[in-house]
């Protein structure tokens, strides 16, 4: 079972917006897929960081055994990139801690932004 971040925004001046970076780290509570058990503490992910996945299946930012049921469970984080259309400007710190975010693409002499954005978290198999 895989965790997908789903995001809607509006993009202005946008060729494109990915997933990138290595150089934040976050802390979060885990839910075993398995048992369902939730231990007390937090655990960090970060990535920069990443462990092989049982059974060859991998890398990932975090694996964490379940010391419930002994399952393996992991995960991987990602950053953003957004590149501005027609010039190519590319802008590696975009920060959506506030739902939006801005700059200037002096190429083109235009606003670059990515507005209204929202988010689920969904479950899937793949």
């Amino acid at each position: 079972m895989f965790v997908e971040l789903q995001l809607r925004a509006t993009l202005v001046n946008i060729e494109s917006f990915i997933a990138e970076g290595e150089d934040f780290r976050w802390y979060i509570k885990i839910k075993c897929s398995n048992c369902g058990e939730v231990p007390e503490h937090f655990v960090y992910v970060s990535g920069d960081e990443s462990s092989d996945v049982k059974g060859g299946r991998g890398t990932a930012n975090l694996v964490a055994k379940c010391k419930m049921c002994s399952r393996e469970n992991s995960m991987s984080i990602v950053g953003w990139v957004a590149t501005a259309a027609d010039s190519g400007a590319s802008y590696t710190e975009v920060d959506l801690g506030e739902k939006e975010w801005c700059d200037y693409d002096e190429n083109e002499d235009r606003e670059v932004g990515i507005y209204d954005l929202s988010h689920q978290f969904k479950t899937t198999k793949s």
